[in-house]
């Protein structure tokens, strides 16, 4: 007989033993047995020329071996960019708006010498990939329905999480979740004790609390360490609107009217000084309901040009039209174009929405909807002042 302690299989799956999987072909050499021709060069267990088979071995297949199963779980790769990012700044993402590189994430079964395990897949691959979302380190997990996901398979031993933005809740605006952590965890062979099903190395993430120590190895089960999630990413998420304001001043000289890009502050809305990517163009304004003297006519729509965005902030110029009156600028970010009131038509040089649903607001109390300023031509401006005395002498 024989035996051993050091064997090892690098594979997921099992195997089996065909006949003379394991043999013997020496026995008979010391013996002179096959010098002297006495014995066949062979397996045969029957006489052949009055002669046995020097060689021996099991002489059937075996039954499998196994299951076998990969030793950890790891995080080989990961890709991911912000929507909008500048220079070194990992910038920031609109919840809605899709992220400039889609997060990527590539999880490997591995065996305990650290290499893919590629049978990995199909029938042999039970591991579970769920994401974890948690803001802070603040112990509150998210709804993990608010990534976008693009659902995976196991395949060749690997494992391809992908998910393109962070959905708005449509209950109103929340957040901004600016150290937003995403991680990733597998969970396989639920049918084994804890201790020996695979695990998921260098964890270093629980959104059930506020803080844990990292276990690099994975094995640890002890209280106060990250069981279950491996970070994937870091990543600063604002629930965002377009903001326009209103201008007044006289009809023979031209409105700039304000625009600001927005995000909710967790009070109030204020402006998202980090936004130097949301460059509206001429072709994403137009005009609506004229009033008195301002028309179509004495203000057409192609009378509209567009200043100069940064910080989260920019302009709409109007030509003055030497005429007194009104007439709304509307800001088209998606289609088909919604603003309340609901019964203006808006008129626009080409009618190029912006595509970027993610910045329109309630401002009809409910429901989201395109900014709307209004541009009032022959009455003093309005100032912005809270307070005004005036001191006589």
């Amino acid at each position: 007989s024989a035996s051993g302690s050091a064997f090892t299989y690098s594979e997921v799956g099992y195997f089996r033993f065909k006949a003379q999987g394991v043999y013997d072909n020496t026995f008979t050499a010391s013996s002179g047995d096959i010098d002297n021709n006495d014995c066949t060069k062979d397996f045969s267990n029957t006489l052949v020329g009055g002669k046995y088979g020097c060689y021996f071995g099991n002489t059937t297949t075996t039954n499998h071996f196994g299951r076998f199963i990969p030793a950890h779980f790891a995080v080989a790769s990961s890709a991911f960019a912000s929507a909008c990012h500048v220079g070194s700044d990992p910038g920031y993402s609109y919840m809605g708006q899709p992220f400039a590189t889609a997060l990527s994430a590539t999880i490997e079964a591995r065996n305990s010498s650290g290499t893919l395990t590629k049978n990995y897949s199909g029938a042999f691959a039970t591991g579970t990939v769920s994401v974890h979302l948690e803001n802070g380190g603040n112990g509150q997990a998210l709804p993990v329905a608010r990534l976008n996901t693009t659902g995976g398979s196991w395949s060749g031993g690997r494992y391809v999480y992908t998910a393109d933005r962070f959905q708005r809740l449509g209950t109103g605006p929340d957040g901004p979740y600016d150290s937003l952590d995403i991680g990733l965890a597998v969970e396989a062979e639920t049918g084994l004790a804890a201790a020996s099903r695979p695990y998921l190395i260098t964890r270093d993430m629980d959104a059930g609390t506020t803080s844990c120590t990292a276990d690099l190895t994975g094995l640890s089960t002890a209280a106060g360490v990250c069981l279950a999630t491996r970070v994937v990413t870091g990543t600063r998420v604002r629930y965002g609107r377009l903001w326009m304001g209103n201008a007044y001043g006289s009809e023979r000289y031209p409105a700039s009217v304000p625009y600001a890009t927005q995000y909710w502050n967790g009070l109030a809305f204020v402006r998202n000084t980090l936004d130097q990517c949301t460059a509206l163009t001429k072709a994403n304004f137009g005009l609506a309901n004229y009033q008195n003297a301002v028309t179509p006519s004495t203000l057409p729509v192609s009378w509209v040009s567009v200043g100069t965005f940064a910080s989260g902030a920019g302009t709409v110029q109007l030509v003055n039209p030497d005429a007194s009156g009104s007439v709304a600028v509307v800001a088209r970010l998606d289609n088909p174009l919604s603003i309340c009131p609901t019964g203006w038509t808006a008129t626009y040089p080409s009618g190029t929405p912006l595509a970027a649903p993610w910045l329109r607001g309630a401002w009809c109390g409910t429901g989201d909807k395109d900014p709307v300023a209004r541009a009032t031509f022959g009455i003093a401006p309005a100032k912005r002042q809270i307070y005004l005395r005036e001191s006589y002498q």
